[in-house]
């Protein structure tokens, strides 16, 4: 058996006999050894072992420290984004109880360190799409909302669904609430197809429970496909977001913008991050309203951090493979 192998042994079975202030002491001693000696991949493989070992002793804050100094490494180590880093930093946090305090600051360090090696302000979208599907499996859905507006493609369809199970668990709302949510924030961001196939895979969900009438609309997508509109009688935002869709596709559609704003106003009116996006919206694409410096996404991010009115996780059920 290799010596770094030995180490590893020796330190899980101080965790598993229950001396976990002793194992992660030894964590670090021995991480600094490695790193002296250039060894960054045993280092790393060292702190990855030691945190997931001790998350399963229930030991999350300890386990913490050690992912916050993988962190640290990735970052004094000059280590890029690839699927293999991310991949390290996922398989310790998946782990996490997602109501651990410790994520908030965890989640923060890493997207700060993804910034460094991307075009992306917000962080690597891999990164977001991941930590997103981890809140999804949680049903954490509001904290997964907030990572899937700046992940890929796939975080787009993954959040139609989602917001798709999520609205079924709240009677008192109309089940396009969340939907509306997510559509919203994506077109501000100016990622309309994006925006368009979160609604793809809502209504391909709400189609299976509600009956709808097809419409088709005189134009594409993404240049390929017509988009057809499906009218629901017990959705009004559903049937709002696909009207949102139809106005960033026509040209010159500032008087029918105008006209749904005027329409469906009543059904926004009860959350006023609703109606706050929807003026951004009209803002960013047809110069309407009071001219304002912040920088959209900044005041989008500070929103998030306050929970929508009537939502709740509900009780929790498994999630089904996405199509």
């Amino acid at each position: 058996m290799a010596a770094t192998d030995k180490v590893l042994v020796k330190l899980s079975d101080s965790v598993a006999a229950g001396n976990y202030y002793e194992a992660h002491q030894m964590y670090h001693s021995v991480c600094q050894r490695y790193m002296k000696q250039k060894k960054v991949s045993e280092a790393l493989n060292l702190l990855q072992s030691g945190a997931k070992n001790l998350l399963k002793c229930g030991q999350a804050g300890s386990a913490a420290d050690l992912f916050q100094r993988i962190i640290d490494i990735y970052v004094s180590s000059d280590i890029p984004v690839s699927d293999a880093s991310i991949s390290r930093l996922m398989d310790i946090f998946d782990e996490f109880p997602s109501e651990d305090p410790n994520c908030k600051s965890l989640i923060r360090n890493m997207i700060k360190w993804s910034t460094k090696y991307t075009d992306f302000p917000s962080g690597d979208p891999l990164l977001h799409h991941l930590i997103g599907l981890k809140f999804y499996r949680d049903q954490e859905y509001y904290l997964s909302e907030s990572h899937f507006i700046h992940g890929t493609l796939e975080s787009a369809k993954a959040s139609g669904h989602m917001a798709f199970e999520w609205g079924s668990q709240i009677n008192d709302v109309d089940i396009g609430y969340f939907l509306t949510r997510m559509v919203l924030m994506l077109l501000c961001l100016k990622k309309v197809h994006y925006a368009f196939v979160a609604i793809e895979s809502f209504v391909k969900d709400l189609k299976s429970t509600s009956t709808s009438v097809t419409s088709m609309l005189p134009f594409n997508t993404d240049g390929n496909s017509s988009f057809e509109l499906q009218i629901f009688e017990k959705s009004r935002l559903t049937n709002f977001c696909q009207y949102l869709i139809v106005c960033v596709q026509r040209a010159s559609s500032v008087g029918f913008f105008q006209q749904i704003r005027s329409e469906f106003g009543k059904d926004l009116v009860f959350d006023p991050f609703l109606v706050e996006m929807v003026e951004k919206f009209g803002e960013i694409y047809y110069d309407l309203g009071v001219k304002r410096q912040p920088n959209v996404m900044q005041e989008m991010l500070k929103s998030l951090f306050a929970a929508p009115p009537a939502a709740s996780s509900g009780q929790r059920s498994g999630i089904t493979e996405l199509d």
